[in-house]
């Protein structure tokens, strides 16, 4: 070593810390199931990378939030991919801290020495469904506004420090601009440090006692290096694989704006909180703060205090037949209570019965188009609430998904226009002329053309104007839009500028991952052979 490596390593040992970490023996050798732990803090990794250049980004407002992340997404090249990373990895760090802390609980490696190791892995646990819900507001669209709307009435309802809670998380009653402030320094400030400070003893505590290693007894032992890293690395490329795949192949979700005056958009939590979704339906209105807080509340107590709820010295799940028995009941709970929250489906928008009715004069504003872009037509909408708008609004004249208008006594065609397909001459062929065109009709109305065929005889439905008599508000306006195009074959929310196509990249990556987890593999075999 150089004299300046030298005198680096005595002042900063980070070569001889490292050393002593890969020369460690792992009692009962190498498995690819302790690789559950290194996974969690790779997504944690991943979220923090992606995080960070999303900031250069992100405006956080309740005017530009939406606009900046959808720039991001559709219009930056591989914008995609960064925010399709950091989503879907917030999903699967979920899903590992809970895998981990399941392998935890039956391997019992929380007993003592190691119950401060257990309850930071809660605590990581909470970190991480914090986090979760704190990023979904932060794009301002309908899903994560409803979201922060559900909990603040949830925080409010706390007996006693409700109303303080509510005031200090969310900024006040009104889930406006205070919130999406309040949650954008929670989620990219106060949570990131305690996650990555619970990270930090976490590995110390471990490091402290070691590994629990298998449940029963074995004299066999393995070099962490090279025999763990290499099965850490191949779980890696797999976990990589995956994000990178579910990034390229089902995007980002788009539920479009966030849109306060729309009552008609049901909210859903996401899918850690689905259990209690479900939970309070089966519990009366004086009993719901049961569910929202004496139940995680309880739970999270009785997770802190598990060490000593279960202190046997046995750590087989076959010599501990009740706490096993306990886990398998309350897991099956949470899971059946999941499942049936997913299953649920909101009410189905229904289109009204009969005829339509004469067009009331009133509906029908002559205003001409103003001198730039509505606000809707620069908004990429939800196509999925857009179909709820579509049934409620538009199905009664222009037909079930649009396949064919009623009779209209009076027009030039005798019949209200279909939209599926639509004119290309009323909407244009490309997306931009797609969505000017379509928005043209959508807020100002349109009166059709008379019967040339029958003299003086007046049209007996007209087009609503939408925009311009507030019968719909701009967001439900681009929601409604995002719906008929998605019923013409165009993507409202396409990606103009991916840098690579998605799917493309997809395969890209799987044959370097593949590469990895190949080369891997023949290490691991060759070093077991090398014994």
């Amino acid at each position: 070593m150089s004299r300046f490596g030298d005198w680096f390593e005595s002042r900063l040992p980070i070569g001889r810390t490292l050393r002593g970490m890969l020369d460690e023996e792992v009692p009962g050798g190498a498995k690819f199931v302790y690789a559950l732990g290194s996974a969690t803090l790779l997504t944690f990794l991943v979220l923090a990378v992606t995080g960070v250049v999303q900031l250069f980004f992100y405006a956080p407002t309740t005017a530009a939030a939406y606009a900046s992340v959808n720039y991001l997404r559709f219009q930056v090249p591989f914008g995609w991919l960064v925010h399709g990373l950091h989503y879907w990895a917030a999903t699967l760090m979920v899903v590992l801290a809970l895998l981990h802390l399941v392998q935890v609980f039956l391997w019992g490696a929380f007993k003592k020495p190691r119950e401060m190791t257990w309850i930071l892995g809660v605590l990581l646990l909470l970190g991480t469904l914090a986090a979760t819900y704190t990023g979904n507001p932060l794009a301002w669209d309908e899903k994560g506004y409803w979201a922060a709307r559900v909990g603040a009435g949830i925080i409010g309802s706390v007996p006693l420090v409700g109303g303080w809670l509510r005031d200090v998380v969310f900024g006040g009653t009104i889930v406006g601009q205070l919130t999406i402030t309040r949650f954008f320094g929670l989620h990219i400030a106060v949570i990131p440090l305690l996650i990555g400070s619970i990270i930090a003893l976490h590995l110390i505590t471990f490091r402290k006692e070691g590994a629990a290693g298998p449940i029963r007894p074995s004299t066999k032992t393995g070099a962490f290096y090279p025999d763990q890293v290499l099965r850490d690395l191949i779980v890696f490329a797999v976990v990589l694989v995956v994000l990178v795949g579910l990034s390229a192949f089902l995007l980002t979700p788009v539920t479009g704006p966030a849109d306060a005056l729309d009552a008609s958009y049901v909210g859903r939590p996401d899918w850690p909180f689905l259990f209690i979704f479900q939970l309070l339906k089966y519990l009366p209105g004086q009993l719901e703060v049961v569910g929202t807080i004496g139940v995680p509340v309880l739970g999270t107590l009785l997770l802190l205090l598990v060490p000593w709820l279960d202190r046997s010295p046995e750590r087989s799940p076959a010599k501990r037949p009740a706490v096993l028995a306990i886990f398998v009941v309350v897991s099956g709970a949470l899971v059946a209570l999941s499942i049936l929250g997913a299953q649920t489906s909101t009410p189905a928008a229904v289109a009204p019965v009969g005829p339509p009715g004469p067009t009331p004069e009133a509906s029908i504003v002559s205003t001409p188009p103003g001198p730039g872009p509505s606000l809707a037509s620069n908004q990429v909408g939800g196509a999925a609430h857009g179909q709820e708008l579509y049934v409620l609004y538009c199905q009664e004249c222009h037909g079930a998904r649009g396949v064919k208008g009623v009779e209209n006594p009076g027009s030039a065609d005798g019949e209200v226009p279909s939209l599926n397909p639509i004119d290309p001459a009323l909407a244009g062929k490309t997306r931009q002329t797609f969505v000017a065109g379509l928005d043209t009709f959508l807020q100002n109305g349109s009166v059709p053309s008379e019967s040339t065929s029958t003299p003086n005889a007046s049209p007996r439905l007209k087009m609503p104007s939408f925009g311009n008599t507030n019968a719909l508000t701009q967001p439900q306006i681009a929601d409604l839009e995002a719906y008929i195009m998605q019923l013409n074959g165009v993507d409202r929310a396409a990606i103009a500028r991916p840098g690579v196509v998605p799917k493309t990249y997809f395969w890209i990556s799987l044959v370097g991952l593949a590469i990895v987890v190949i080369s891997g593999s023949a290490a691991i075999v060759s070093v077991e052979r090398g014994r």
